[in-house]
């Protein structure tokens, strides 16, 4: 399993932190692999919620449908992934800290099936991913 993981302080309170980044719709504006989301249900975001996200890998796109697994506001959400090739899990943990918040984000994606052989390969690929949006993140929640 390929893991990336950013931990991060912003002045952004717990809530709004949570707020944010549990709600997959607005990674478009921080994920530059990310093309477009679009979310399936209405009303109160919480565990079953999904959203369809696409990614933009070299020069295809790939759509993968997210759930909410884990939902306890405003310090912890799961969002998971899964194909028969793929397997995608993000855990976004907020701690208060200071005047703000503490943030971990942790994504670990893993091969399934015949993806399953290229297990490693997944580690530069989750990496190449990472970093952009970590770069994204930062700026979204850290502005200087």
């Amino acid at each position: 399993m390929a893991t990336f993981s950013l931990a991060f302080t912003t002045s952004k309170s717990p809530e709004e932190a949570f707020a944010f980044l549990a709600d997959m719709t607005n990674a478009v504006q921080w994920d530059p692999s990310i093309v477009a989301v679009v979310r399936h249900d209405d009303g109160d975001l919480g565990v079953g919620s999904s959203f369809e996200v696409t990614l933009g890998f070299l020069a295809t796109k790939k759509t993968l449908v997210y759930a909410v697994t884990e939902y306890e506001p405003p310090t912890r959400v799961v969002l998971r992934a899964e194909t028969s090739l793929l397997l995608s899990e993000d855990t976004i943990s907020i701690t208060p800290h200071d005047e703000g918040s503490e943030i971990t984000y942790r994504a670990n994606l893993a091969g399934k099936g015949v993806l399953g052989i290229v297990d490693p390969l997944l580690h530069l690929v989750i990496d190449a991913f990472g970093k952009g949006a970590a770069k994204g993140l930062l700026e979204k929640m850290v502005p200087s």
